[in-house]
């Protein structure tokens, strides 16, 4: 997943036990549009992949394991962010914790990917299978917040996108 992140140019935040934060438009900006896109396209690649290791582990005998992805586009603090003691490049604010919550809700509602309307705002006239979900109130928050679901690529996409992928490899 790490290659499918920065080979669609997004910086690898964290590792998190078995999470993998990554955030694009920082350090290096581009623009909001271009981030959406990115991001949901690294998330199309990334359930792909992890269906081609499921059919690997399934001949090795090992289980295979559930992912759940949230996007959210919005302003974020980037940056050294710590002590003087102990520091690292992060990303922090109201955006990054709404994209950690409705990451969370994957499992509520059966899906691999979820977007917030913020972002949805940006991929709307792409060419991704995108369907309303819900409008929730995410923790410490009072507005609620459209969400919605990518599925994956219009018809004829998948391919182009396939071909892409398998460029950058």
């Amino acid at each position: 997943m790490t290659k499918v992140i920065l080979n669609n140019n997004g910086t690898l935040d964290k590792y998190v036990g078995d999470e993998i934060m990554a955030v694009w438009g920082a350090p290096v900006r581009i623009p909001p549009k271009e981030q959406a896109v990115l991001a949901v396209k690294t998330a199309l690649e990334s359930v792909e992949r992890l269906k081609e290791l499921h059919a690997k582990w399934k001949t090795e005998g090992k289980m295979p394991l559930g992912m759940g992805i949230g996007i959210n586009t919005g302003e974020m603090i980037s940056g050294n962010i710590g002590s003087t003691e102990v520091f690292d490049y992060t990303v922090i604010g109201d955006n990054v914790n709404i994209g950690a919550r409705v990451e969370a809700l994957t499992r509520k509602y059966d899906t691999d990917i979820i977007v917030t309307e913020a972002t949805y705002e940006y991929i709307k006239d792409e060419r991704f299978n995108i369907r309303e979900l819900d409008s929730i109130v995410v923790k410490g928050k009072t507005k609620p917040v459209k969400i919605y679901s990518v599925d994956g690529y219009q018809e004829g996409e998948r391919r182009r996108a396939q071909g892409d992928r398998r460029k950058g490899e």
